[in-house]
C-alpha cells in the first residue's frame, strides 16, 4: 500500500540586528527558534507568508529595503499516527512533509515588539556565536536542529560576505 504526503509550509525570517552581530529568536512551546508560520491561502507567495506571519507574532513590519536578496530552506518529513487540528488548518493522519522557508532581513535592536502571546512566550538577541547552543536546548527533534542551524549559518555566511 502507497500512503500520500501531505505537503505544509512554512515561512519566516532570520532576523539580524543592524550590527550584523545578533539574531533574533523566539521562545515558543517547544523551546526557542525563529519567527515562522504556515502558508495560507490569502498568502499570494511564501514571502508574504514570512511578513505576515513577523507582523502577528511580533507586531512589526520589515521594510523591503531591510529585506537580503537570499533564503534557506530545507523540508522535514515525519508520520502522524492521527488526525490533529490547529488554527490554521487540519494536519491529517499519515505522512506530513514540512518545507521551511527563511528569508533574512536586519532591523535595529532596539525594536518595540508585541509579542502574540499565545505563540511566542519571549524574543532576545542572540550574539551569532550562541546560536547552535540555544537551539539545541529547544524540543524539535536532533534532525529538525541540525537542519534550523544549517539554514541560520548559510545565511549567516552570505550576510557577512554583503
Amino acid at each position: 500500500m502507497v500512503s500520500t504526503i501531505t505537503n505544509y509550509y512554512n515561512a519566516g525570517f532570520i532576523i539580524f540586528d543592524h550590527l550584523l552581530k545578533h539574531i533574533l529568536l523566539v521562545k515558543g512551546f517547544l523551546g526557542w527558534g525563529l519567527p515562522k508560520g504556515y502558508y495560507e491561502e490569502c498568502d499570494k507567495t511564501y514571502f508574504e507568508t514570512a511578513i505576515r506571519e513577523i507582523k502577528e507574532e511580533l507586531g512589526i513590519d520589515i521594510e523591503d529595503s531591510n529585506v537580503f536578496d537570499i533564503s534557506s530552506s530545507y523540508s522535514l518529513l515525519s508520520y502522524n499516527k492521527e488526525t490533529k487540528i490547529y488554527d490554521w488548518g487540519i494536519k491529517p493522519k499519515g505522512f506530513i512533509k514540512r518545507n521551511i522557508i527563511f528569508y533574512a532581513a536586519k532591523i535595529n535592536s532596539n525594536t518595540k515588539f508585541k509579542l502574540q502571546k499565545d505563540e511566542i512566550i519571549q524574543v532576545e538577541w542572540i550574539p551569532l556565536n550562541n546560536i547552535s547552543y540555544i537551539i539545541n536546548t529547544n524540543n524539535y527533534s536532533k534532525y529538525e536542529k541540525k537542519k534550523l542551524i544549517n539554514s541560520i549559518n548559510s545565511i549567516k555566511k552570505n550576510i557577512i560576505t554583503i
